[in-house]
């Protein structure tokens, strides 16, 4: 069965290589927008203000790369499970379900925080309600990141045990 097992391979990589597309653009493009084109957009345009009018835009589409990288993540979930250990399923699927409902509450958030926006006045309607909604957002974020970071790393150990190498610290081939 040497064509089956090829065919297993050439999905296998596929997923992976999937996965790492779609997981460094959301993943990436998240870290590098707030490392830098955050800091940088405030500078030159003189406000975080002015800045947030190119930042509700600019996390539509994060959002939107996210959904693709939670199917990514979800296929991650079903193609490894069964070369993890119990504590590392449970790490798996809690990483998983912590960026998927992260996602829904973004989704949920972000219309909230645009009724609030004037793009045409550069100003924001009722800033006393803007301000908790947002930082709300930016928790569920850093959340989202931090699972994810979390999940990159099981995922790693994952794809080594079912490649066969031996995991450090696993005593397992």
């Amino acid at each position: 069965m040497p064509s089956l097992q090829r065919c297993f391979d050439f999905l296998e990589l596929t997923r992976r290589w999937l996965f790492f597309l779609t997981v460094s653009l959301w993943f990436g493009g998240f870290l590098f927008y707030t490392a830098f084109v955050v800091p940088v957009g405030n500078d030159v345009l003189g406000s975080a203000l002015d800045q947030g009018m190119i930042t509700r835009l600019v996390t539509h589409n994060l959002n939107a790369v996210n959904v693709i990288a939670l199917f990514a993540l979800a296929w991650d979930v079903a193609a490894t499970w069964r070369a993890m250990c119990l504590r590392m399923r449970v790490t798996q699927i809690v990483m998983f379900l912590l960026v998927a409902v992260g996602l829904a509450l973004l989704v949920w958030l972000h219309p909230q925080l645009d009724a609030m926006i004037d793009p045409v006045k550069v100003s924001v309607s009722d800033r006393a309600a803007f301000r908790p909604i947002h930082r709300w957002y930016l928790r569920v974020s850093t959340i989202q990141w931090a699972a994810m970071l979390i999940y990159i790393a099981v995922m790693l150990v994952a794809w080594r045990k079912k490649d066969g190498t031996k995991v450090v610290g696993d005593g397992q081939v």
